[in-house]
């Protein structure tokens, strides 16, 4: 059994299988060994999954993440990381209307430059367009520790970007550096909506 946050997790990775994907059934699971997914992950709506990398790696050729339901990602090792090499915006992570992402720990990297926007995480609650205010429902991404880092794009924001109203971006701790884009490579908000940014001492964005 492996212990975090005063959470009992259990062990994934065990079998070739796991070692391409990651559980979608709630619950909290912790890596025994690098995970190469063959294809973007996603969360079902108001499914909770809690995932600890345990310094180990998990690696995709694409988006690493689709956040529909609620993702926590932590990190009982400082090693732990999330590296992609999807060259589309959204590189690692896309936060999707009505979810919540908490990074606790570990390290999320996208190593492609993106030509449009958006590198590495975005938080999107009408991400095509079309929907009413009404429709766009509160999406959230709360970061309290770990390290975004390399969001690259020729067009803005480079790691952190934000969608339409009912965004937010709530930052208690961690590092954001590294970025590089047009316009704002730590954090970049598009479409005058109710973006909330909070910066704990602890934090640093570069």
């Amino acid at each position: 059994n492996h212990t975090c946050s005063n959470l009992n997790y259990q062990a994934w990775g065990n079998t070739d299988a796991e070692k391409k994907s990651l559980p979608t059934t709630a619950g909290n699971y912790y890596l025994v060994s690098d995970i190469s997914l063959t294809a973007t992950w996603t969360n079902a709506a108001s499914t909770k999954i809690n995932i600890c990398l345990n310094g180990l790696k998990l690696t995709s050729p694409n988006r690493a993440f689709m956040v529909v339901g609620t993702l926590n990602i932590t990190d009982c090792d400082s090693t732990g990381m999330v590296q992609t090499t999807y060259n589309q915006n959204g590189g690692v992570l896309k936060l999707s209307n009505g979810g919540t992402f908490n990074l606790y720990g570990g390290t999320l990297n996208c190593t492609e430059s993106v030509a449009t926007g958006g590198a590495s995480v975005v938080v999107s609650t009408d991400g095509y367009g079309g929907l009413t205010s009404s429709e766009k429902k509160t999406t959230i991404f709360n970061m309290y520790g770990g390290k975004l880092s390399g969001g690259k794009t020729a067009g803005n924001g480079g790691n952190v970007t934000l969608f339409h109203e009912n965004c937010y971006f709530n930052m208690y701790g961690g590092i954001v550096e590294n970025g590089v884009a047009r316009l704002q490579g730590g954090v970049y908000t598009y479409d005058n909506g109710d973006v909330k940014l909070s910066l704990a001492i602890s934090s640093k964005v570069f």
